[in-house]
């Protein structure tokens, strides 16, 4: 077998300048005690097992997989030193070439260090640090929730979600809880459709500020889910939003308009009107309707219909004082006890 000389004097070089860096670094930090380099034997050794290293890292693992999910992971030592075997065997044939003997004594090293490890029980002792590890990573990650400044959901509900109507308000979510606080929300949702499917009843489900939905990934998926399958399940969802050009920045837009038989628009300002009509084919003409128009006033898509519509709803009435949302007639609403409750 032919050597590369070169080749060995540096990685002999090598071991030796990590030598010097460790006595260097004791020196420094002025360790206890007297520094004792390695002795010839196992820096020779090392120079070895750094080789080792290379081939079961680079070859090894790349081709069969790794612990515990390895073809060898079921093996017996008794079988790995049948390995060895065979590989100390072939290594007369003459036929082999150079880099194959040396790949075979590198695989002999290789089923040494396994049969030592099964024998031992350090693949068993692995596989349990390892979970140990990531019960513990687990373990950490959860604890903010459960016990921590974010636990507000590790407690039983205070909604009673047995009323005909259900309103979960999650305005005050810090941010670390927003997206998790909507899918705790969407998941209670599909667990009511499923519910009242079974009683043959309807769902109705409205979402307001419905581009929050849309920014994040996960509620964004569950969302395009609900409006593709709600249906079926007898359930009726309403995405309701001022921020048009946030919800038309969504991936999952496309995804929501086609499932989506009724459309109400109503004024819309100049960026979010082109943004609309190439995305809904509405004409400059019925684009007019959504233009600087009035309260109540705009387009309704039903189907592959646009109609405008002007809705007049007299301010006069009761039912427009519990309804209202603008500041001052919600100040004055309150002032004359309108809507209260005497309880």
């Amino acid at each position: 077998m032919s050597v590369n000389k070169e080749a060995v004097l540096e990685e002999v070089r090598a071991q030796l300048a990590v030598d010097e860096w460790v006595k260097g670094m004791a020196k420094e930090n002025e360790a206890d005690g007297e520094y004792v380099p390695r002795s010839n034997r196992l820096l020779l050794w090392d120079c070895f097992s750094e080789e080792v290293g290379r081939h079961v890292e680079e070859y090894t693992v790349p081709q069969y997989g790794d612990f515990p999910d390895d073809n060898v992971a079921s093996w017996s030592a008794d079988d790995c030193v049948k390995q060895i075997q065979k590989y100390v065997n072939r290594m007369d044939s003459n036929s082999r070439g150079e880099l194959e003997a040396t790949r075979d004594l590198l695989k002999i090293a290789h089923y040494a260090s396994l049969v030592w490890c099964k024998r031992l029980g350090f693949e068993e002792a692995l596989a349990e640090v390892k979970k140990e590890q990531e019960a513990q990573r687990l373990a950490t990650a959860l604890e903010i929730y459960v016990n921590g400044s974010l636990k507000v959901f590790n407690h039983r509900t205070n909604v009673e979600l047995s009323n005909r109507m259900v309103c979960f308000d999650i305005k005050d979510l810090g941010k670390q809880l927003k997206k998790l606080g909507m899918l705790i929300v969407q998941d209670q949702v599909w667990n009511r459709v499923t519910i009242n499917r079974s009683a043959n009843k309807s769902t109705r489900y409205y979402i307001d500020e419905f581009h929050l939905l849309l920014k994040e990934e996960q509620t964004a998926a569950y969302s395009v889910e609900i409006w593709k399958r709600f249906r079926k399940w007898g359930g009726i969802p309403t995405g309701i939003t001022q921020n048009v050009k946030d919800l038309l920045a969504s991936r999952e837009i496309e995804n929501i308009f086609e499932n989506s038989d009724f459309i109400l628009m109503l004024n819309q300002a100049s960026g979010d009107r082109q943004i609309l009509a190439k995305q809904l084919n509405i004409s400059p003409h019925q684009l007019s309707y959504v233009t600087n128009s009035g309260e109540g006033e705009g387009l309704v898509f039903y189907g592959s219909t646009i109609i405008p519509f002007k809705d007049k709803f007299d301010n006069s009435l009761m039912l427009y004082a519990l309804m209202t949302s603008k500041p001052d007639e919600v100040e004055k609403r309150k002032k004359l006890g309108i809507g209260e409750r005497d309880d």
